[in-house]
């Protein structure tokens, strides 16, 4: 979970946009609290149409999706 948190900061900060995981379960979820929840950077949505709400020209063919397992 770490590398993926590493690489979404450099994405951010190159190209100026929102990062951040979704789709996940309560396991995960607590998971990021529990180690990120004071230096959260990166953004949580429950669900992937939660999170589109928040991207700009979000279009459902042009996504990348890491699965977290």
């Amino acid at each position: 979970m770490d590398t993926f948190v590493k690489m979404f900061q450099k994405v951010r900060s190159k190209n100026h946009i929102i990062v951040g995981f979704c789709d996940y379960d309560k396991k995960k979820y607590d998971a990021f609290k529990k180690f990120y929840d004071g230096d959260l950077s990166f953004s949580l949505f429950k669900t992937q149409q939660i999170a589109s709400l928040f991207a700009d020209g979000f279009k459902e063919k042009n996504k990348n999706i890491l699965p977290l397992q």
